[in-house]
């Protein structure tokens, strides 16, 4: 017969169980999550590492103190395979148990918990938070690509403009709350419309579906590459510093002049460390593809460093020339 203790400790996860409501959206459905644990878990926390991009997400909120630091040490080659809890030797009191969909590794869940409370009933609760972030992450990237099938650009496959400026900003709002860094570049290409106006129209048409197609191949599946205009395509990155794009960048150019030899590409960043404003950082990236054009030395990208400032870097290739 169970212990008074443990029928109570059974009936509370019962009811943390049952208000658990699934959200469209990875953010809303971890905001109410995070209420539910404070309500019937106040001293637990609670966080996810996402394989993806091998970053950390709070879900409780002193998760990021409890586990941030140890999730950083993470790689997707040391992720636990396993949905049991494994104690974390360096956390006291603190757990990490895999995440999976289908099968498919997601990441892993960590848990820490001041109270004393019995293997079988967190082990349980572990499987109830477990089932229910996976599915919120796999519904928040299917809610996504249906998004992105009904707001793509029709030639190139990539995002709209429209589509891109809804998303920004919400994108925005959660780096200020993370306090993630991201990059903004926009990226010139000044010789397409130029052939806009020597080739057909169904040739033109070819090249920009060929460009499209080349720069999704190009980037991560987290990245956000957007057709600007007609001659403009932008890009963020997420998780990214300056710094560690300029090969990335370099590597893009290359395959598109394998495309055509006058898609040669200028390229103006910036970082979300210099400003959180969506419509700043997309205006800073194009005062930099400015002044990338107005140097006049071909596949220049300009950049701004913490520690020296305005940078102009060539690609190797065009140095020599």
């Amino acid at each position: 017969m169970s212990s008074p203790a443990a029928t109570a400790e059974s009936g509370k996860l019962l009811k943390f169980s049952t208000e658990i409501n699934m959200a469209a959206h990875w953010e809303q459905h971890t905001e109410h999550l995070a209420d539910l644990l404070h309500k019937y878990y106040p001293d637990m926390e609670v966080g996810a590492f996402w394989s993806q991009g091998e970053h950390f997400f709070a879900i409780s909120a002193g998760s990021a103190d409890a586990f941030k630091t140890y999730a950083g040490t993470l790689t997707r080659a040391n992720l636990p395979q396993t949905t049991d809890l494994v104690p974390i030797a360096e956390l006291e009191n603190s757990y990490i148990t895999g995440l999976f969909f289908s099968n498919q590794s997601l990441g892993a869940l960590f848990i820490k918990t001041k109270t004393e409370m019995a293997q079988e009933q967190l082990q349980t609760l572990a499987h109830v938070l477990q089932t229910h972030v996976s599915m919120a992450r796999q519904v928040t990237q299917l809610t996504s690509e249906v998004e992105k099938r009904t707001s793509t650009d029709k030639l190139t496959g990539l995002w709209n403009r429209m589509y891109f400026n809804e998303r920004f900003r919400e994108e925005c709002e959660r780096l200020i709350r993370s306090q993630e860094t991201g990059t903004v570049a926009l990226m010139g290409l000044d010789d397409l419309g130029a052939l806009s106006r020597v080739i057909g129209t169904d040739e033109y048409h070819t090249l920009l579906a060929k460009v499209g197609a080349t720069l999704r191949r190009a980037v991560r599946q987290t990245d956000w590459v957007v057709y600007w205009d007609g001659s403009e395509i932008l890009f963020y990155f997420p998780f990214t510093k300056q710094e560690a794009l300029l090969e990335v960048l370099n590597r893009v150019a290359n395959q598109l002049l394998e495309i055509h030899p006058l898609l040669s590409p200028t390229i103006g960043m910036c970082s979300t460390m210099e400003t959180s404003s969506p419509r700043a950082l997309i205006q800073l990236a194009a005062r930099r593809l400015e002044l990338s054009r107005k140097d006049g030395r071909k596949r220049m990208i300009c950049y701004a460093s913490q520690n020296e400032g305005l940078q102009f870097w060539q690609a190797p290739e065009e140095r020599t020339k």
